[in-house]
């Protein structure tokens, strides 16, 4: 069975060709959306209610409109679901390592370069 992965992409076209590299990669992985943070963070709260599951994954866009990947990572540790065993990585195009420094900080498991590809999608899902 594949791993339940969310991403959480504000680019249309990013997260069209995120998909595409994750059915290339494992056709099984079950892959949600969410177009910001604060969508992210009521897919999660609404998903974990319900069905009492985390995704596995997280592939998280750092600068997003209405709520980026740093305030989602701040909030995400309040939810009463955070304690959930889930791998967050936070990807920017940005390569300031204060920007990394920070995220991993607020708990991702992993800071990546965009544009994502096959072999980032593959070490993510390969790493326990």
């Amino acid at each position: 069975m594949g791993k339940r992965i969310l991403l959480v992409e504000d680019e249309m076209l990013s997260t069209f060709i995120a998909k595409r590299i994750i059915e290339i990669v494992d056709k099984e992985q079950q892959v949600a959306t969410a177009e910001d943070g604060r969508k992210a963070l009521q897919w999660l709260g609404e998903n974990y209610h319900l069905n009492h599951q985390m995704p596995d994954v997280i592939i998280l866009d750092l600068q997003m409109p209405v709520m980026g990947g740093f305030e989602f990572l701040r909030e995400f540790r309040k939810q009463d679901f955070a304690g959930k065993p889930v791998r967050i990585f936070v990807m920017s195009s940005s390569n300031d390592f204060k920007d990394e420094k920070e995220a991993m900080s607020l708990g991702a498991t992993g800071f990546i370069p965009k544009p994502l590809t096959e072999e980032l999608i593959r070490k993510i899902l390969s790493e326990q």
